[in-house]
């Protein structure tokens, strides 16, 4: 009987001991682990009805959540803590984004989408498609059925058959557009998207692979609007949108152009020819080549560029290691700009001799930023010719209003570049400063050699 007790105690030691074992094992550290997003769909919504989604993830917490790529329906947001999607939907249609899961490990993403549907309160979207009026666009408003819905190019070749008029193109999807020559634009036309951001790819490799150039023999007009993002091409010499004599191209708050790598972007040149910018973007766009005469925007003799709003920054040309700003060229007095509202861009004013102008105008309403670039055309040497350089850069006042000391805070000096050596970039220098002096009995910001 004791031997069997003695069995007893010894088999319940050694379970304990098993079980200390087991336990102080499983005290150890354990594997961090990076986030895996479970959310496999999102619900869809309404315009006008409160919307609630929370975003899930696997993996070591906390987890912070953000958009990656695209944007949200309008009216919602992305709470970085929780990963909840809320608010209340502003506009119907479908917001394709990629969401981002982070932790102290590593981070993942994934490809999302959100469709919002038309409420009872919200009027019902137009459809796509070419209307023959100016915007903005109903449902009550009939198509011209003969135009498919985001036909590009049908749009175009129907409105130049037509007598002069306004006409609006609505699309709802992204646009692949092969060109081979120059697209003619010889009416008055506007694109818009709807629903989400819809970008327009121009594909093409020949010098006229261009995705419109207005009529040089009748007044013609191209407007990008809202949620329409321009993407260009590779070719060499090509230009984006051209605008000759007479012609008037328009980029409104939510447009873009981006992703060009040939001849400028836009390039508005001849009497009478217009760049008007109330809102939008153009960045992004570059070049290998180091021709002195390309940029974002490029103004040239007789035309005139009214900035209202908007940003032309982050536009380069050169050799990568030696790019130069490339966002607002005006050649001599070529091309005149005014700028006005909450405008944002970098200028590059070039001349080949001693006496510039360089045709810019300040609005009293200007409450953006300007960084101010300089080009040497002809053979001078860029080391000898930056130190004689005065009174390169001068922006007078509109009509109606004198410049300000607070003014020159508004802009910054740059660089300085000449043709013998055109990709390099060279701080202008402390031998140059931005000044307010009196011009011919009106005040105006110079740059003046102190």
């Amino acid at each position: 009987m004791e031997k069997n007790k003695n069995k007893i105690w010894l088999f319940i030691a050694i379970i304990a001991i098993i079980g200390f074992v087991a336990v102080s094992c499983d005290d150890g550290e354990t594997t961090p682990t990076a986030p895996t997003i479970t959310t496999g769909s999102l619900p869809n919504g309404t315009v006008g009805t409160a919307y609630t989604a929370t975003l899930a993830a696997t993996g070591d917490t906390p987890i912070t959540w953000s958009v990656a790529t695209g944007t949200l329906p309008g009216g919602l947001t992305l709470a970085a803590a929780t990963g909840v999607i809320s608010g209340t939907p502003t506009a119907a249609g479908t917001s394709n984004f990629t969401v981002k899961a982070t932790n102290s490990v590593n981070s993942a993403t994934k490809p999302l989408s959100i469709v919002i549907a038309a409420g009872s309160s919200d009027p019902a979207q137009p459809q796509p498609g070419l209307y023959a009026k100016a915007p903005p666009i109903t449902a009550a408003d009939t198509r011209i059925a003969s135009v498919a819905a985001n036909d590009i190019a049908a749009a175009v070749t129907h409105v130049n058959a037509q007598a002069a008029g306004q006409f609006t193109l609505l699309i709802n999807q992204d646009v692949s557009i092969a060109v081979s020559a120059a697209r003619i634009l010889s009416n008055n036309l506007t694109i818009i998207g709807i629903g989400a951001e819809r970008k327009i790819q121009v594909t093409g490799t020949a010098a006229t692979s261009r995705f419109i150039s207005l009529s040089d023999s009748t007044p013609a007009s191209l407007t990008l609007g809202d949620k329409i993002t321009l993407i260009g091409t590779t070719a060499a010499t090509s230009y984006l949108v051209y605008v000759p004599k007479d012609g008037t191209f328009t980029m409104e708050a939510g447009s873009k152009i981006t992703g060009h790598n040939g001849g400028s972007p836009v390039y508005i040149t001849g009497a009478n020819s217009r760049f008007v910018m109330n809102g939008g973007e153009i960045s992004g766009n570059t070049r290998t080549s180091t021709a002195t005469d390309t940029a974002a925007v490029f103004l040239g003799t007789g035309s005139t560029f009214v900035m209202n709003g908007g940003k032309i920054t982050g536009n380069t040309v050169g050799a990568e290691g030696s790019k130069r700003p490339a966002d607002v060229f005006v050649y001599e007095e070529a091309g005149t700009v005014t700028l006005s509202g909450a405008a944002e861009l970098g200028i590059t004013v070039a001349r080949a001799n001693t006496t510039v102008h360089s045709g810019i105008t300040l609005g009293s309403s200007f409450t953006g930023s300007a960084t101010v670039n300089l080009q040497r055309t002809g053979t001078s040497v860029l080391a000898t010719v930056i130190e004689g350089w005065n009174n390169r850069f001068i922006v007078k006042g509109a009509a109606d209003y004198t410049p300000t000391a607070a003014d020159l805070a508004k802009f910054t000096l740059g660089s300085f570049f000449g043709s013998s050596n055109s990709a390099v970039n060279e701080p202008i220098g402390n031998t140059h400063k931005l000044s307010l002096e009196a011009d011919s009995g009106k005040d105006a910001i110079r740059l003046v050699t102190r």
